[in-house]
């Protein structure tokens, strides 16, 4: 069930994406790539957004259709995306997106801060601790397979 958070409007569940992405001016993508994931943004869920809104990832590239991006930014169904991540990395110099003006494509950088290792530290230390302690249900964060 989607959880309330700070400065957020609204949370709403994987199974409302094509309602969240028919609401967005930008729908920001920020899920790890799992079986659950795998390919999630496709033609159905760009075909709900708005036509001038924009599509960023910064999750995983397997998580969205890259040819549906391309057609949907081609054929003007939405105003364009920003791209942080690809299937295939580094995006190879031939691929479509480097040709569409209306995509931008950033080196995979999304993720980074100056504060990064302070702000990741802490999960990363509870669960080497409940890890190395045996107790797997304590995990935070952990992807499902």
């Amino acid at each position: 069930a989607p959880r309330p958070a700070p400065d957020f409007d609204r949370m709403m569940a994987r199974d409302a994406l094509c309602e969240a992405a028919a609401l967005a001016d930008f729908f920001v993508i920020l899920v790890p790539l799992s079986p659950q994931t795998q390919g999630i943004v496709d033609a159905k869920v760009i075909g709900a957004m708005k036509s001038s809104a924009y599509l960023i990832n910064v999750a995983r590239g397997g998580v969205c259709n890259e040819a549906d991006i391309v057609a949907a930014v081609r054929e003007k169904r939405i105003g364009g995306a920003g791209l942080d991540v690809f299937v295939e990395e580094p995006l190879p110099k031939d691929h479509p997106f480097w040709k569409e003006p209306n995509i931008v494509v950033t080196p995979r950088r999304s993720g980074s801060c100056a504060d990064y290792h302070k702000l990741a530290l802490p999960t990363v230390e509870k669960n080497l601790r409940a890890f190395a302690e045996g107790r797997m249900g304590d995990l935070i964060n952990v992807v499902p397979r």
